[in-house]
């Protein structure tokens, strides 16, 4: 990875197009400035702990004992810039597809609680490309079975057969995600959530 441009001429957006062009060839390609001799991973630590332990969900970091759950204040906050970071997003054109309580640390508390977006694994570009781009990233669907449930993703890409991969990408997919979101800091439990979700959309 790198922190900086690599195309001085260009910006961003243009740099970014050249790069990821089908065409392009990384073997090839000459960096004009010199580069470190050994391949980096630039990272940032975000403290804190999930959103999905923050509210009491998570086997592997239980709440400590004496912590309360979140207030109203609190979980209003929270979906307040959990819909930032989604905006954010989409002025770069990009799709998360996998924003859900997992996937958001949470430090902080009361007024000063604050929420960071992270697992950019499943991002992909809004763009009528991806309905040709053969990534078993991007092509992915959410097969959902007895013990494997995706609350946060559209059900247009969890049918088994003729799932649709959004041959036009839209942010409506992490809308989405966030409306579910929204359902699992109002009732409380991810049961209570699904449930909703589905008398919502006229499954149950």
């Amino acid at each position: 990875d790198h922190t900086g441009k690599w195309a001085p001429d260009l910006d961003f957006d243009a740099e970014r197009s050249a790069f990821e062009a089908q065409d392009f060839r990384w073997d090839k390609f000459r960096p004009p400035e010199p580069q470190p001799a050994s391949p980096y991973v630039a990272m940032e630590f975000v403290p804190g702990r999930t959103l999905h332990a923050a509210l009491g969900w998570s086997r592997e970091q239980p709440l400590p004992e004496g912590d309360g759950m979140l207030s109203d204040q609190e979980k209003k906050a929270i979906v307040k810039q959990a819909a930032e970071a989604l905006g954010y997003l989409s002025l770069l054109g990009l799709i998360h597809r996998d924003f859900r309580t997992t996937n958001l640390m949470v430090s902080g508390g009361g007024s000063g609680i604050r929420v960071r977006a992270i697992d950019m694994g499943h991002t992909i570009l809004a763009q009528p490309k991806q309905a040709r781009n053969k990534s078993t990233v991007v092509r992915c669907n959410w097969k959902e079975d007895e013990k494997k449930l995706f609350d946060w993703a559209p059900p247009e890409v969890k049918a088994k057969d003729h799932f649709v991969n959004f041959a036009f990408p839209t942010h409506a997919f992490d809308v989405y995600s966030l409306a579910v979101l929204m359902l699992q800091l109002e009732t409380g439990s991810l049961q209570n959530a699904r449930a909703a979700v589905g008398h919502l959309l006229g499954s149950e």
